[in-house]
């Protein structure tokens, strides 16, 4: 990481990335931001973090606080989508924050999915360690993309290269392996937009947008501040 410049970036991972280290090779060796999810393999932040957020009085005030709370509602086929997003510099209490290099504020990510059928709704809840000031709207983009990117690209190397099956152990055979399949899923996304954009947008323009919206393999998001 430290032949990275990351000045105007933020990093997103998922929590198995969510490490002190990663932060301060982030903030130290690549001069950028992050913005990390939590989840049980950090019991005690990923609850102390929870806990916090699930008090309404304090949820309130964030809402109430100017630039950080933005709610947002998709239609999709059968469903309405609510994502709402919390943002916070409110730390002091936590107790571990100075090791947390550079850490600014906290996330909460409520996401609640009602679907019109016998489903009914779920609700779905996400927490994020942040190096960023508490602006909601750059939270925002900063945890969608990420999704995005892990929707989309993961689903590329489970479905197409199978990454889920494999059973090796040998470090060096897995690693390998990883870097061919990242190499083979950006010839094989570049090669598509190359020979079928051109034809594709001719046809029907609608879909050029949402063909850029499609993820290239990458470990980094950048985020326009």
């Amino acid at each position: 990481m430290g032949n990275l410049d990351l000045r105007g970036c933020v990093v997103t991972a998922d929590a198995l990335n969510t490490q002190k280290e990663t932060a301060r090779a982030i903030v130290k060796k690549a001069h950028g931001d992050y913005c990390l999810a939590l989840k049980e393999n950090q019991k005690t932040v990923y609850n102390e973090v929870k806990e916090y957020f699930a008090d309404e009085k304090l949820l309130k005030e964030t809402m109430a606080a100017d630039g950080k709370y933005l709610k947002e509602t998709e239609k999709k086929s059968g469903s309405i989508v609510t994502r709402e997003y919390f943002i916070t510099d409110d730390i002091k209490w936590f107790e571990d924050r100075k090791e947390w290099e550079k850490l600014s504020s906290i996330g909460y990510e409520r996401k609640i999915i009602t679907r019109t059928g016998a489903d009914g709704t779920v609700r779905e809840e996400r927490y994020f360690l942040c190096s960023i000031k508490p602006n909601a709207e750059l939270f925002s983009i900063a945890a969608r993309r990420h999704w995005n990117i892990e929707n989309n690209l993961h689903w590329a190397l489970d479905i197409v290269f199978s990454e889920d099956k494999l059973r090796s152990k040998e470090k060096n055979g897995i690693h390998n392996l990883g870097l061919s399949e990242g190499v083979n899923n950006y010839v094989s996304l570049d090669f598509f937009l190359s020979r079928f954009l051109p034809t594709i947008i001719s046809r029907k323009p609608s879909i050029y947008k949402g063909l850029w919206a499609l993820p290239t393999p990458g470990l980094w998001n950048k985020v326009e501040g």
